[in-house]
């Protein structure tokens, strides 16, 4: 995405190729680009965004995949090409559950974390409403309980709740909550 001095999308382009090579064709001016990889399902960013949109997290299951982005400042002339490099980073938190030593009596493990930021604006500033991660936990053949690895936006507090859930085969639940 290519925004103007007033925040507007001049132009943008999607690549689902790495061969694909990315060229904005913009109008001599000042320009804010925003490069994103790892955008997914999970992810919601608007048709018509501005500088100051918001990419949100979707559900309170995390993402399958692991969102970066790049931001870089460019002046466009008149009659040159302008050529840009951009570096990527991630700008969400991977998390991975693996639970040991669950009593045999348990048939279904949650994991639940939270809070979390559930939105980033283009600008790079997390905000919207706090959010939890739950994890399904399965058991392997290892007698662990593991969750696959999903991705969130940061917390938003100074602390973050763990919360395992355990229940019984016999019904009930068991729930244990850290901070």
């Amino acid at each position: 995405y290519a925004f103007d001095e007033e925040g507007n999308c001049a132009n943008s382009q999607i690549i689902e190729d790495s061969i694909e090579v990315v060229k904005l064709e913009l109008m001599e001016g000042s320009y804010r680009v925003v490069a994103l990889s790892g955008i997914s399902d999970d992810y919601a960013i608007p048709d018509k965004p501005t500088s100051t949109s918001s990419i949100l997290l979707e559900n309170t299951a995390g993402a399958e995949t692991a969102l970066m982005v790049g931001k870089a400042d460019v002046k466009v002339g008149v009659d040159a090409e302008t050529s840009l490099e951009i570096t990527m980073t991630y700008v969400v938190s991977a998390i991975q559950v693996s639970l040991a030593n669950i009593p045999s009596d348990i048939s279904a493990v949650t994991v639940s974390l939270s809070p979390f930021y559930s939105s980033m604006s283009m600008e790079g500033v997390y905000g919207g409403e706090n959010q939890a991660l739950e994890m399904q936990c399965e058991l392997n053949e290892e007698e662990v309980w593991v969750a696959e690895t999903r991705y969130v936006f940061p917390g938003s507090s100074s602390e973050t709740v763990f919360t395992i859930t355990m229940e019984k085969e016999t019904g009930g639940a068991d729930v244990y909550s850290y901070t």
